[in-house]
């Protein structure tokens, strides 16, 4: 889930916006069986100075049942100006 997160706001990140996960909470709501599949809606903010960006997901199991749910803060920093 962690994995899926992180390629969707790498993918979608300006180039040079550096990224890390400073925090992750996952709530647990069912047992999960089999292939699962995370899903989240990113609006990419604009990134001028170094901020905290929460983002959620749903993790679902093959029937379709939400198994748990996953809140992720990432920390973006802009560019480093060139030296």
């Amino acid at each position: 889930a962690t994995e899926a997160l992180r390629d969707g706001i790498a993918k979608g990140l300006p180039p040079g916006v550096r990224s890390i996960v400073t925090h992750i909470e996952i709530d647990y709501l069912k047992k999960a069986r089999g292939t699962l599949t995370a899903e989240s809606t990113v609006r990419i903010p604009e990134v001028r100075a170094p901020l905290d960006y929460l983002v959620h997901a749903d993790i679902r199991d093959t029937a379709g049942d939400t198994v748990a749910r996953i809140a992720v803060t990432w920390r973006l920093s802009p560019p480093q100006a060139a030296a």
